[in-house]
């Protein structure tokens, strides 16, 4: 039984490491100004780095720290020019103090080489002008 044990916290040792080096060499950018209400703890984009005309799933984690509704997430592209191109997802919901959320989406990437910052935001419900959590990161090809 004690042989039994020590296999399973290994491969879960094991498990647990190989999830954590994924995590880490996907996690890219930083915080930007908002409410902080929805708290990101983590904002993953895989594959990184991007790639010309690809895409990639990105995925947000965190914690709500005030009761509120997120209405939209919406993923903006500038350009070397300063053009923006924006996706949305649509999340309508509301969530309470303490609640773990994480958001999928799949994100285009633009087809012409250059340099890139990337501005992710979820809206508030009802009031779209509440920023409740905000991440940027930038690339280029």
């Amino acid at each position: 039984m004690k042989a039994i044990r020590t296999v399973l916290l290994f491969l879960t040792l094991v498990y647990a490491n190989t999830t954590l080096e994924t995590n880490l060499g996907t996690q890219v950018g930083q915080p930007c100004s908002s409410t902080g209400y929805f708290h990101i703890i983590t904002f993953d984009v895989t594959p990184w780095p991007p790639t010309q005309s690809g895409n990639s799933i990105v995925t947000i984690s965190g914690v709500i720290r005030q009761a509120i509704g997120i209405g939209q997430i919406i993923y903006g592209i500038e350009n070397q020019s300063q053009q923006w191109f924006y996706e949305y997802q649509t999340v309508d919901q509301t969530y309470n103090p303490g609640q773990a959320v994480t958001f999928t989406n799949i994100l285009d990437w633009p087809s012409s080489p250059g340099s890139y910052l990337a501005q992710v935001t979820a809206h508030g419900e009802g009031n779209p002008n509440n920023i409740h959590a905000c991440w940027t990161f930038s690339f280029s090809y």
